[in-house]
């Protein structure tokens, strides 16, 4: 494998929440608000920085926040495994379940 060799001796450390805002945008219709699918922890892959794994919008859904394309996915469970990928940019809008945080 090859291995980076980076200085880091001039790099400073920042908390999460300081170079990252969350956003939680509501919808209340999303078929109104043109979603038609939906994205929830057991589709966020490890490793993955895609979106590839979805749901169809059925109906009624218990999912009442929505993301755009090109934000970032955080699943908040397990989250640990960020060393492993548990983080994705979203490749189009859509409706995510609560355990999913959006930035």
């Amino acid at each position: 494998m090859n291995e980076l060799h980076i200085d880091k001796t001039h790099w400073n450390k920042y908390r999460f929440d300081e170079v990252c805002w969350q956003v939680n945008e509501a919808t209340k219709d999303p078929v109104a608000d043109g979603l038609d699918h939906v994205v929830g922890l057991e589709h966020i892959e490890p490793n993955n920085l895609h979106t590839t794994q979805w749901d169809t919008l059925k109906k009624e859904t218990t999912f009442s926040r929505k993301f755009k394309k090109g934000q970032v996915l955080f699943g908040s469970r397990r989250a640990y495994q960020i060393i492993h990928g548990k983080i994705q940019v979203a490749q189009r809008g859509s409706s995510i379940s609560k355990g999913v945080y959006v930035y």
